[in-house]
């Protein structure tokens, strides 16, 4: 039987050792915290049992390799029949937890490489940038030794979407415009003669270098802060809207706040938590019927759903409530038809 979503996006934790500038973590009000074995293994239990997800993704906010426990619990969820996806940085690639990555039952790894140069580098992190390239190319070569794990590399690219919703001084930043450049660099560095390019009208390119590792280049999400009124300026909230939140995917995150989307960073969309009542419950409750019956009809049901889908410009506003809608609803970009 088809599960009712897709994947449960799992946090781990929210801390993190990153200051990526398109992550709202700086304006997170909730407790930093690591989640319990005990809360995973009932999410688990629940979510197997009740035939909600087939697959975890182990990030929503923070960093996974920072939790002592993730190889144990991707070993648990494995063991329980899901899919394991991990998401991280790459900053804690030692070649102790290369050797435990290599052993593991993670299935597949996605690797968010933001070494692009030391100059860029060092307004994210403190970490010696030779050194964390070093970690990347490492497990990346050992990649080709375990076929049965996936390693997909991700990096940023130019795109008409950022253009359209002002990311442009966020991608200069990133020195996403020679991103692919600077993979080719990497790649080459442990052997791999494949060319990676992008194109600015696509929202992901994926190339498929060996059975094991991938590159995907993808376009900078957008993804809303609390909207910042001491600059006198208007911000305009969405009113309609489409996502992926409650239809492919839903998020736990570390206390066992269950939430709609895996863009919920502060927690505001929480429908009920996992240790007060069974996550079936939640998912059948009144919040989660309310969300679904709305965004049905691409209306947006929250005010943090109205944010998500604003813009500080009208113009802004229209093209991120509308594309969302041709994106999601329609037979084209990445519509999945659920």
């Amino acid at each position: 039987m088809k599960p009712m979503f897709e994947s449960l996006i799992l946090e781990l934790t929210n801390a993190c050792n990153f200051r990526c500038p398109f992550c709202p973590s700086e304006s997170i009000t909730r407790p930093k915290g690591f989640m319990s074995m005990d809360v995973f293994r009932r999410i688990v239990r629940e979510g197997v049992e009740g035939g909600f997800f087939d697959t975890i993704q182990l990030g929503l906010m923070g960093e996974p390799f920072m939790h002592k426990g993730l190889f144990e619990m991707a070993a648990h969820a494995s063991e329980a029949g899901l899919t394991v996806r991990c998401f991280t940085n790459g900053s804690l690639l030692s070649a102790k937890n290369i050797d435990r990555w290599a052993e593991s039952r993670i299935d597949e790894l996605y690797i968010s490489y933001r070494g692009i140069d030391p100059e860029a580098f060092s307004s994210l992190s403190s970490m010696n940038h030779e050194a964390y390239v070093a970690g990347i190319r490492e497990l990346l070569t050992r990649a080709a030794s375990c076929p049965e794990r996936k390693v997909i590399l991700k990096c940023f690219k130019p795109s008409l979407v950022d253009s359209l919703v002002q990311t442009g001084a966020m991608a200069k930043d990133m020195k996403a415009a020679q991103s692919a450049d600077y993979v080719n660099r990497l790649l080459e560095s442990i052997g791999l003669e494949a060319r990676v390019k992008h194109s600015a009208a696509a929202f992901h390119d994926t190339v498929r270098l060996s059975p094991s590792l991938s590159v995907r280049l993808e376009s900078i999400a957008r993804w809303n802060d609390i909207p910042d009124t001491s600059k006198g300026g208007r911000f305009h909230h969405g009113l309609v809207g489409a996502c992926d939140g409650m239809r492919g995917h839903i998020g736990v995150l570390w206390n066992g706040d269950v939430t709609t989307c895996c863009k919920d960073y502060d927690g505001r969309n929480v429908m009920g938590n996992v240790c007060a009542q069974p996550l079936g419950d939640i998912l059948s409750g009144p919040e989660a019927t309310r969300f679904r019956k709305l965004m049905r009809w691409c209306v947006l049901p929250t005010p943090y759903c109205r944010v998500c889908r604003g813009g500080e410009t009208l113009k802004d506003s229209l093209v991120n409530q509308l594309g969302s809608i041709a994106y999601f609803r329609t037979p084209f970009f990445g519509w999945k038809g659920r």
